[in-house]
């Protein structure tokens, strides 16, 4: 329990020191993401960071434990700060359990499947900007020839166990991109089933 409580605590120091790092502007583009969960009047009375923070909690978009739409939300706003990103990565990193582990890689598996089954030809650019190496394309399309869901797959599980930075958040940025921002909202919105 105590751990539990530090975490919340930790949670709510890490929000406080976004709301000082971030900028109006970026407040403003925050809000204009948040535009499809909350209304233009309730957006119109959010004046700080921590407002907005606590209108996507209501709603169910941020929690301690849920963290994948605010990494979003300040990768598109914030115009590529790494400080911005780097201070959630910690308190992410800080608090990740081992049964969070497991939990992120039985839901990898959903979405390598939509994934596999999403990615068209821009495939190619979506995985190199998740950084696998043409040479790693190259082999994988040699081992499957004509099975570009394999090459994928491979890719992904490959990109899944070397990569420090494997989160879904990456993968949302990565799709947007490339263009793919249908792919991109269905995945940060939890929605795996492709049509």
């Amino acid at each position: 329990m105590a751990d539990t409580e530090a975490k919340v605590v930790q949670y709510r120091v890490m929000l406080s020191k976004l709301d000082s790092m971030l900028r109006d502007d970026e407040l403003n583009r925050l809000k204009s993401f948040c535009k499809d969960f909350i209304r233009a009047r309730d957006r119109d009375q959010i004046s700080q960071c921590v407002d907005l923070f606590e209108a996507l909690e209501e709603r169910n978009k941020l929690s301690p434990d849920n963290l994948e739409f605010l990494k979003m939300a300040l990768s598109s706003s914030c115009g590529g700060r790494s400080d911005v990103l780097d201070h959630l990565q910690k308190f992410e990193d800080k608090y990740r359990t081992c049964g969070d582990r497991n939990t992120q890689e039985e839901d990898f598996s959903d979405v390598f499947d939509f994934l596999e089954n999403g990615l068209d030809g821009k495939y190619k650019s979506f995985l190199r900007r998740i950084g696998i190496k043409d040479a790693q394309l190259d082999q994988l399309h040699e081992d499957h020839p004509r099975n570009i869901k394999e090459v994928i797959h491979r890719s992904l599980v490959a990109w899944k166990k070397d990569s420090a930075e494997a989160s879904i958040g990456t993968l949302v940025k990565a799709l947007r991109d490339v263009k793919r921002n249908d792919l991109a909202n269905k995945l940060a919105d939890g929605n795996f089933q492709y049509l």
